[in-house]
């Protein structure tokens, strides 16, 4: 135990490094040999490019974006001939500057600016944690970047980084009481609206009327510039795909039993010819969980300090495990109520080395669950980690903290 516990850290820190570099060489190799138009960018390009062509108003048509794609692509294709495009408008007006350079280009560009975000957000959190010690400091940020899905993010140009920048700077904002900003940068994780279901229920549920003032201005902008420059229509599209996406079972890029949330978990024990069951269970639970959402809130407003932390983030981690699509990458999103939870531990004098151990080395288990030959447990761990992070949450929020955190309040 002595052992352990005088050479653990050092285990974790050559651990997470080694991840780290080891992301780093794959991506190398991905863009040396030109393998990056398998990326889910590829998709995103392709709404764009149907803007900057003029087409914008047929921009979910999916036969059109089947041969614009693989004219993209030069005859390649991925999947059974599309990997379709499928967030909202206003993500595909965003992204149309990149349209005007080439595929490979634009995902080079596409990944500088992940990278910027990232290193944002690892700057906020270092700074929001100066309560810590440095070497602490230093491992969550390390721990952080050596997380799978982080790679995953990153190497397939999916928007979880961007995701959990804007919700992390949302708890931020909240917690400082700018509330009109934490509005704002919620509505700005509207390019993947349903990772940031919940925490707008929250602020709903709590009565914080410049935060949803806030949402509101940006998301209604983004509707009108929308409907302005592609037409009222594309939005009733929209609305077509994402029922069409939370239906089907077997389209490229859309697997449930690959997915970390409830329907994945169902698709896996189940299997997918209890189809109807599953779609029937998913969304029962979804409502009742908005519900909960919503009036939990009301019954307590908008608590302060360590009691905020936990509550915002059991309502994040109810949300992404509720979330009728959730893809492999967007469990990096799962890091910040471990960070919230960690936090209010220490804001009330209880630091959990127990919880520091376990997300210190969290990053290696869940690399080596995603490895291939290794599906079932690549589907588990995360979601039980989910689970076990709620029930976490659940039990400090169940010791009644206070709401007094002056080193992060001030």
């Amino acid at each position: 135990m002595g052992a352990l516990k005088r050479f653990g850290k050092p285990i974790a820190w050559g651990l997470n490094l080694g991840l780290i570099a080891s992301y780093a060489g794959l991506v190398g190799i991905a863009l040396a040999g030109r393998m990056t138009w398998m990326a889910d960018f590829t998709s995103q390009y392709t709404g764009a490019f149907l803007i900057r062509e003029g087409m914008g108003g047929r921009l979910y048509d999916l036969a059109l974006q089947q041969t614009i794609q693989q004219h993209l692509l030069g005859g390649r294709h991925l999947g059974d001939g599309l990997l379709p495009y499928n967030h909202p408008p206003h993500t595909a007006l965003l992204m149309t500057p990149l349209a005007f350079l080439p595929l490979e280009w634009a995902y080079g560009v596409w990944m500088v600016l992940q990278l910027i975000v990232w290193g944002l957000f690892l700057r906020d959190v270092w700074t929001w944690a100066r309560s810590w010690a440095p070497g602490e400091r230093a491992l969550m940020v390390i721990a952080l970047t050596a997380l799978p899905f982080w790679f995953r993010a990153l190497l397939l140009g999916a928007f979880s980084i961007w995701e959990t920048f804007v919700l992390w700077r949302f708890y931020w904002a909240l917690r400082r009481g700018r509330e009109t900003a934490a509005g704002l940068y919620l509505a700005l994780g509207s390019v993947h609206p349903a990772v940031t279901l919940f925490p707008f229920l929250a602020i709903v549920g709590s009565r914080r009327g410049r935060a949803v003032g806030g949402w509101s201005l940006g998301v209604g902008a983004a509707f009108l510039a929308s409907a302005l420059l592609l037409g009222p229509a594309v939005w009733i599209d929209f609305l077509r795909m994402v029922q069409f996406t939370a239906t089907i079972q077997d389209h490229p890029g859309i697997d449930p039993r690959s997915m970390y949330n409830l329907k994945g978990v169902l698709a896996v024990v189940l299997g997918t010819e209890a189809w109807g069951w599953i779609q029937g269970i998913t969304w029962g639970a979804l409502w009742i969980g908005a519900l909960g959402v919503l009036t939990g809130w009301a019954a307590t407003g908008l608590p302060r300090g360590p009691r905020m932390d936990l509550q915002l983030g059991l309502t994040v981690t109810a949300g992404l495990f509720l979330s009728p699509h959730l893809n492999p990458q967007d469990a990096l999103l799962i890091a910040l109520p471990a960070l919230w939870l960690a936090n209010a531990r220490r804001s009330i004098g209880q630091p959990d080395r127990a919880f520091e151990a376990v997300a210190a080395g969290s990053p290696a288990a869940l690399f080596i669950s995603e490895l291939p030959g290794m599906p079932l447990l690549g589907m588990r761990l995360p979601v039980v980690g989910m689970l076990v992070l709620a029930g976490w949450i659940g039990w400090a929020l169940r010791r009644r903290p206070g709401e007094s955190d002056p080193a992060v309040e001030a």
